[in-house]
């Protein structure tokens, strides 16, 4: 979600692998490249893998800065990878980003896939019907603006829910808990979550729902999310 009026940057991180005797040096070289108009630093990397024999393979990791011109329309863009040695071995490998500028979406379907963090043990019934029973989640992340000042998530939700929000991911605070044991969706409502207070220093939002009973199976179930920031 890029902001508005000035360049995004988005950190993608490249792994390479490789097995052979221990002792031998195996020179890499990596080369990556964006979108036309989009630049990724460093746009090549040379580093010197040490293997220790075949059982396990020795890595190394490249950091790459992709940054997202102001501008950038909506839609799924590549930055890709290209890792070399010698002139026998040659591996591509690519990294899918998507832009977007707005979080509106029914639960079940592709548009859901890009927000939803970790699905856990929850379940689709098809269209509108995401829910997690007994001691299931699932999570959904919101990479708001870095120029975020305010945000919200809105979710079309019913039966036994617990919500909790976090801006790392691992700190949760719960905003929302169905009290009753309710089986039959007539507390379905949209209800929306303030989520300023909790955005992480990187502007995202996490918003994670489970079962307030988990010991009968009628978890917390997503109809429709969106989102909104300032």
């Amino acid at each position: 979600m890029p902001a508005t009026g000035s360049a995004t940057h988005v950190k993608v991180q490249v792994d390479v692998q490789a097995t052979g005797p221990t002792g031998d040096l195996i020179p890499v070289v990596v080369q990556a490249a964006g979108p036309s108009g989009w630049s990724v630093t460093p746009a090549r990397t040379s580093l010197t893998l040490r293997p220790h024999g075949n059982a396990v393979p020795v890595h190394a990791s490249v950091q790459l800065d992709a940054t997202i011109p102001a501008g950038t329309p909506d839609g799924r863009y590549s930055v890709t990878a290209t890792a070399t040695s010698g002139s026998q071995l040659s591996f591509s490998t690519r990294s899918d980003i998507l832009v977007a500028h707005t979080v509106d979406f029914d639960t079940g379907t592709a548009a859901e896939t890009p927000w939803l963090f970790d699905a856990d043990g929850s379940q689709s019934n098809g269209v509108q019907n995401r829910f997690a029973d007994g001691h299931s989640y699932f999570v959904y992340r919101f990479p708001f603006p870095s120029d975020t000042t305010t945000a919200s998530a809105t979710l079309t939700i019913d039966n036994e829910f617990l919500v909790q929000v976090s801006g790392d991911g691992q700190q949760w605070t719960t905003v929302a808990t169905e009290t009753q044991q309710i089986h039959d969706g007539e507390n379905k409502a949209a209800r929306t979550f303030d989520l300023t207070p909790y955005l992480g220093p990187d502007k995202a939002g996490y918003v994670r729902v489970a079962d307030s009973f988990p010991d009968d199976g009628w978890g917390g179930r997503v109809y429709h999310v969106s989102a909104t920031y300032s």
